[in-house]
């Protein structure tokens, strides 16, 4: 009988745990960063070929380079700015590309539509162009049926000598958001190189404080 009741109450805790964990699985974590491969680390990337980026969809020549490449950001500066191995890059012979990737909120209507979350962004975007090329990061907010209800852009960067600058904004979550849209995208000058560099994509809900 003692036998009985510990197998049983090894499975309920069993059960329990299987649940928390399925439960866990299905809500977003606050706090901490929700972008999938946020560096281009998963593309197998070479020297300005056009690659696929895993977890991304791209337009036109947005593909992803390894720092240190001849005419690239170096390695000195993938240190300096906390970077890995690769960038998004928006590509050569092209006007602009964009890489986009959706991120689903689970578990978190309430505090959304209670106006309670907060979005924190921060970003990599760096340019060795000196003729107007320029990047940022917008961010869409979709609603259940799949409309834009909203957008938290960056500013625009432009000229940075192939230093990656940070940027960093917080916007407020608005009421009916249930999906992230977060683009990357870089605007060239037509029939040139498109010189525009990406990393350390970051996306972060935060619990409003009060």
């Amino acid at each position: 009988m003692y036998r009985l009741w510990v197998a049983g109450v090894a499975a309920m805790l069993c059960l329990a745990l299987s649940v928390e964990a399925v439960e866990g699985a299905s809500t977003t974590t606050l706090g901490s960063n929700i972008s999938w491969d946020s560096g281009a680390e998963q593309a197998r990337a070479g020297r300005g070929a056009v690659v696929k980026i895993p977890g991304w969809k791209t337009t036109s020549t947005m593909t992803a380079v390894r720092y240190g490449t001849p005419g690239f950001p170096t390695r000195a500066e993938a240190r300096a700015s906390f970077g890995e191995r690769n960038l998004f890059y928006c590509g050569r012979n092209t006007a602009g590309s964009v890489a986009s990737q959706r991120i689903p909120i689970r578990g978190r209507n309430r505090l959304i539509d209670q106006s309670r979350l907060v979005l924190r962004l921060t970003v990599r975007i760096g340019s060795n162009s000196t003729d107007g090329d320029s990047g940022r990061m917008i961010v869409w907010y979709i609603d259940r049926a799949g409309r834009v209800i909203g957008q938290a852009p960056t500013k625009a960067v432009s000229a940075t000598g192939g230093k990656m600058l940070k940027l960093k904004r917080f916007a407020a979550v608005p009421p009916g958001t249930r999906s992230l849209r977060v683009n990357l995208k870089g605007t060239g000058t037509p029939g040139t190189d498109c010189d525009v560099f990406f990393d350390n994509v970051s996306v972060r809900l935060i619990r409003r404080k009060g």
